[in-house]
């Protein structure tokens, strides 16, 4: 079974500006969590049975989280 984060990948992955917003979102996730598998823990327990796979509402939580505002 893919990761919640292979799933975002491949849908993005396809369109070069969210590719690059995809890379983006990984490096902060990676940034705030510590490693990729951290972040992508995170976000499979967030966002796996969730509608909103928009890569600027996932980075602004994160932001959220970065300064200490519980999500």
């Amino acid at each position: 079974m893919s990761t919640y984060l292979e799933l975002l990948s491949n849908t993005f992955k396809s369109d070069s500006k969210q590719s690059f917003a995809f890379n983006a979102l990984l490096e902060k996730g990676k940034q705030v969590f510590g490693n990729a598998e951290e972040f992508s823990l995170w976000l499979e327990n967030s966002y796996s049975n969730s509608d909103q796979k928009s890569i600027d509402f996932i980075m602004d939580e994160i932001d959220r989280l970065a300064q200490g505002y519980c999500v």
